[in-house]
């Protein structure tokens, strides 16, 4: 388990730096590290540029660890040290960095050491490989409806406004997901472009729900004139994003990577199998082996990637509910009878 502290950056100017301490009692304190004020971007590998707050990442934490802060400033003068506290945890995502799968695969190629940041490299193999890293992750994010890639999106509808934007990070819809859950109803839809124009030229007020259809990255709503207000409309989609950051660690906030330690949200021993092959591919070199390792990590990364459900070929049954007419309401004997 790791514990991720985080605090809102101080509005003194002076204050350089801030000393991290953690405790397993409040009595006897131990300095994790010391976080420099600046710069507050992206650069600083303790800023989270999301939130605009700092952090600080204990790998060692657990939910009975304590934590305190003092700021220091320009003039080495140390702060009061804030109240203890026990953050909530924040575990550290199962995947592996950049650099290292990268490390890993050179190392399989045989091109030696990647060095200590593949991302600022001057070897071309290793540039080589950041950039089929890029192309490889854009490509598995459409090999499947990955589990860890699926999230929900619930917006409100607007009297009047017809028209919504989808999540920046949008891939793909999951299907039969669509719920008004105001008024507990299935959403009508997707409606294709003869439905949408069928709809359109008939007078408004004749459905009994919200209608959609998709169009350029936007959700369209029907009725689109005096289009109903508060209905909270809510599906799953799901997302292109597959790098995240030491910062949001258990939030993907990008779809190509930008440092070596973003994390690649992909299993590592698919995400390095996958990156040789196409190294090998690049360099005209045989890929017979690599295909077969790589189609064999596909073929067992997709097989855990999520349960599957129960199949039946008597019944509708869904998660284990039992139908309403079945073996349970009907008697053994005497059926049919008076």
């Amino acid at each position: 388990m790791s514990n991720r502290v985080t605090w809102q950056p101080s509005t003194d100017g002076a204050i350089y730096s801030y000393i991290v301490q953690s405790s397993p009692d409040t009595l006897i304190w131990t300095t994790l590290d010391t976080v420099i004020d600046a710069p507050r971007s992206g650069a600083n590998p303790h800023w989270d540029v999301t939130n605009s707050v700092f952090f600080y990442t204990d790998a060692g934490g657990t939910s009975y660890t304590w934590y305190r802060l003092a700021a220091v400033d320009t003039l080495a003068q140390q702060s009061a040290w804030s109240p203890a506290f026990q953050p909530i945890g924040s575990p550290v995502p199962p995947w592996e960095t950049v650099q290292q799968i990268v490390t890993t695969t050179a190392s399989d190629v045989g091109l030696g050491s990647a060095g200590s940041d593949v991302m600022v490299s001057t070897d071309p193999n290793i540039n080589q490989l950041c950039s089929l890293l890029k192309s490889m992750g854009r490509g598995l994010v459409h090999l499947r409806n990955w589990q860890h890639l699926r999230k929900e999106h619930i917006f409100t509808t607007v009297a009047g406004q017809s028209i919504y934007p989808m999540p920046a990070d949008f891939l793909n819809m999951i299907d039969q997901t669509w719920w008004n859950r105001t008024n507990r109803l299935p959403v009508g839809g997707p409606l294709t472009g003869q439905e949408w124009q069928f709809l359109k030229a008939r007078l408004v007020g004749v459905v009994y729900n919200v209608l959609f259809r998709t169009q350029q990255r936007q959700i369209y709503v029907y009725p689109t004139t005096n289009t109903p207000g508060g209905y909270d409309i809510a599906y799953e989609y799901n997302s292109a994003y597959w790098i995240s950051t030491v910062g949001t660690p258990d939030t993907a906030t990008a779809n190509f990577p930008t440092y070596s330690t973003d994390y690649v949200w992909f299993d590592p021993y698919l995400a390095t199998r996958g990156l040789k092959l196409a190294f090998l591919k690049a360099k005209g070199f045989d890929t017979t082996a690599a295909q077969q390792d790589y189609d064999q990590a596909l073929v067992m990364v997709q097989g855990h990637d999520s349960p599957m459900a129960k199949l039946s070929l008597t019944s509708r049954n869904i998660v284990g509910i039992e139908p309403l007419i079945g073996q349970q309401s009907v008697p053994i004997t005497g059926f049919g009878g008076p």
